[in-house]
């Protein structure tokens, strides 16, 4: 081989390596499944923050204008989905004037835990739009050797 070729294939190997890792800082995603990307057409992802902090997981989801009842949320040991609606319609009607405003709000994200917690021990707060879930960590369960 070449002494040109081996420099020029390092260079392609640098440069994967260089986009593996950028990639790896990117936050986690769960795809959707290919049925329902239709359904979820429109969903706004939340600003969302997780962290670890004395053997419980926090997750935040930042939802402007949203209230308790118009959000969903399933917790499992290895992921946290929310789903969130709301819709609002005002009209006014005067002489000669007619007014009619309406708004549609949705929320959508499938959050993948940096550990399995336990689900039947969540915690959910929401205050001013914004939704934290404080999840315990999940036991291991440890086999005893014999």
């Amino acid at each position: 081989m070449p002494e040109e070729d081996v420099f020029k294939h390092m260079q392609k190997i640098r440069k994967e390596l260089d986009e593996a890792f950028e990639s790896f800082w990117e936050k986690p995603r769960m795809p959707a499944l290919p049925t329902m990307k239709h359904e979820l057409a429109g969903f706004k992802e939340p600003l969302t923050e997780i962290s670890v902090k004395r053997g419980s997981v926090l997750a935040k989801f930042k939802m402007p204008g949203m209230v308790m009842k118009d959000v969903a949320v399933n917790v499992h040991p290895d992921f946290v989905e929310l789903k969130a609606q709301k819709k609002e319609e005002s009209k006014e009607e005067e002489k000669g004037f007619f007014k009619q405003e309406k708004s549609f709000h949705r929320f959508y994200r499938k959050l993948p835990l940096p550990m399995p917690v336990n689900p039947k021990l969540a915690e959910p707060h929401f205050s001013n739009g914004i939704l934290e879930i404080t999840m315990p960590k999940a036991e291991v369960k440890r086999i005893a050797k014999k």
